[in-house]
């Protein structure tokens, strides 16, 4: 069953039919702050929820009941207040526990955490059992060619670790037309991918 809260989609049958905080991991990573009513919702199910926002007036907090705040920064080079997946996982000791579900919102946050989902010495990409990626994509034009194919390649890495497409959209106001392929395309789209 797909649901959906404020443009966030998730497939609830993935999800422990009664979440707690040990059963039920959710992460968000780039986050806009002032945008958290989806991770609200999974909090109040009984999911334990950890958002990272890099660049904020906020120090580690409790936002919500089982919502906490690290402000830090999902990379792919560690240094100070710059975490790679593995390094958050660290942070919190879930080496090898399951997450249920990832989300990305911020331009390049995806990327990021795909790179690090890859080279995780942990295999998250084996614990990870959802994700939500908001693609930003650039204009599909001559001069993004070879960024758009380095993009679609790392996408490629999920079908590879097992994950398959269940939902796909094209944000409103980010649709254009290319004419010469006839074609309607999109500069962010709305994904989901669920490990078999």
């Amino acid at each position: 069953m797909i649901s959906g809260h404020e443009g966030t989609y998730i497939c609830l049958d993935a999800l422990p039919e009664t979440p707690t905080q040990e059963s039920c991991r959710i992460y968000s990573f780039g986050i806009n702050r002032n945008d958290i009513k989806f991770e609200t919702v999974m909090g109040q199910r009984g999911c334990r929820v950890h958002l990272l926002m890099a660049n904020t007036e906020y120090s580690y907090s409790r936002l919500k009941p089982n919502v906490y705040l690290y402000p830090l920064e999902l990379t792919v080079s560690p240094s100070l207040n710059n975490y790679t997946l593995d390094g958050f996982l660290d942070l919190l000791t879930y080496m090898w526990k399951p997450i249920h579900y990832v989300k990305t919102t911020t331009r390049g946050s995806e990327w990021t955490f795909l790179k690090t989902l890859y080279l995780s010495g942990y295999e998250a990409y084996t614990h990870v059992k959802q994700i939500r990626l908001l693609l930003h994509l650039p204009y599909a034009t001559d001069d993004h060619f070879k960024d758009l194919e380095s993009l679609y390649h790392l996408l490629l890495g999920l079908e590879y670790y097992g994950y398959r497409l269940v939902h796909s959209r094209p944000i409103p106001g980010s649709i254009y037309h290319i004419h010469n392929l006839q074609r309607h395309v999109a500069t962010k789209y709305e994904t989901v991918w669920i490990r078999e």
